[in-house]
């Protein structure tokens, strides 16, 4: 969800964010869309961030107990 947020952003919000950085007066900084997605990209870090122990423990024990 983090990784592919700025390419849908951009696609379908703002496309000049696919251009590069956007300069600090930007005039659409509080605009919704930005708003939305920057929620968005809190909210999945959180949870990726959160949930990263117990997946990679998991999957480490799945892998050592087949194998691999």
């Amino acid at each position: 969800m983090v990784e592919i947020l700025p390419i849908l952003f951009g696609v379908f919000v703002d496309p000049k964010s696919l251009l590069g950085p956007l300069p600090l007066d930007y005039k659409d900084v509080n605009s919704v869309p930005n708003i939305v997605a920057h929620i968005i990209l809190l909210i999945g870090t959180v949870t990726g961030v959160t949930t990263y122990p117990v997946w990679s423990l998991l999957l480490g024990r799945k892998l050592l107990k087949s194998g691999a």
